[in-house]
């Protein structure tokens, strides 16, 4: 085992942090560096290093929205529209269940922290048998290349309408193909923009769709109907915030053969007290309280 891509410190600073020149421990400091980064993340209320994002919007007519991380280092695209990209049939009639998903931004599958969009079919055949199968946009980036991969699972007959990347197709959950022919639609009209890196504010440019009044240079008020893909996050872990890590880390690692049901002891002149909930939170709000995300 070794500590996540995203890990907000090393197994080599941690033990330095610790004294400790031993490698019998390495596993343990892995899993306790990876435990410290997810509590300092969710208690800040982002991710902290640089990853790619694909995040779905529904507008209310407003001409910015807000994306869920930042700082905003680039944003690839503002992508709108509701354009027929791909048909699914089935092709067994005694089939029990056909249904197929479109899991990106939020309804991906989560693998190691980082979210994997792809497409998810289920079949179960007469007999009861229940097969799934899981497309990864990775592996099949276009509807083109999506489509060929599921005429080849038995059950499944599908035929491309608009050629775009999978990445613009609309998030979709048990679309049922046995009921009727399943149309996923996706995203094909690029907007113009403009971004606040710091605060994570993407705007809609006034000329974004000149010849469409309807649209009036701001997000479609429907559900999911604007797709912002960017990248956030720092190069390198700030100093206050891998202090953080090493503290939590270290504090896990120090306390992990304790009596957790203990919170104080004494013998003679010695005495001794466990951190409390509170305190722990007070230390929390020390290191990181300027950090904390507030929506």
């Amino acid at each position: 085992m070794t500590v996540g891509t995203y890990a907000l410190s090393t197994r080599a600073q941690l033990k330095s942090h610790l004294g400790i020149t031993g490698s019998g421990d390495d596993l343990i400091l892995d899993g306790y560096i990876d435990h410290a980064t997810a509590k300092i993340e969710r208690w800040i209320g982002r991710q902290i290093l640089v990853r790619n994002y694909s995040e779905w919007y529904g507008g209310n007519d407003v001409r910015s929205v807000r994306v869920k991380q930042y700082p905003i280092n680039n944003v690839v695209g503002v992508y709108t529209g509701l354009a027929a990209a791909m048909t699914i049939a089935s092709t067994v009639s005694s089939d029990i269940r056909l249904t197929v998903s479109i899991n990106t931004d939020p309804l991906g599958t989560v693998t190691s922290g980082a979210l994997v969009p792809c497409a998810v079919l289920t079949r179960t055949t007469s007999g009861g048998t229940t097969t799934t199968d899981t497309l990864t946009f990775a592996t099949y980036p276009t509807t083109t290349s999506l489509v060929a991969a599921m005429n080849a699972i038995t059950g499944y007959s599908a035929s491309v309408s608009t050629a775009m990347r999978c990445a613009q197709l609309h998030p979709r959950a048990g679309g049922d193909i046995k009921m009727a022919t399943v149309v996923l639609t996706g995203v094909n009209v690029s907007s113009e923009f403009v971004y606040d890196s710091y605060l994570g504010n993407v705007t809609i440019r006034q000329d974004a769709f000149p010849t469409m009044a309807q649209h009036n240079a701001r997000y479609p008020s429907a559900l999911q109907s604007t797709l912002i893909e960017y990248s956030a996050g720092y190069t390198a872990v700030p100093d206050d915030i891998h202090q953080a890590c090493l503290v939590l880390a270290g504090t896990m690692y120090l306390s992990r053969k304790s009596d957790t049901s203990l919170q104080s002891e004494s013998l003679g002149d010695y005495s001794y007290s466990m951190a409390s909930a509170d305190s722990n939170k007070a230390m929390m709000e020390d290191m990181l309280g300027s950090w904390k995300e507030i929506r």
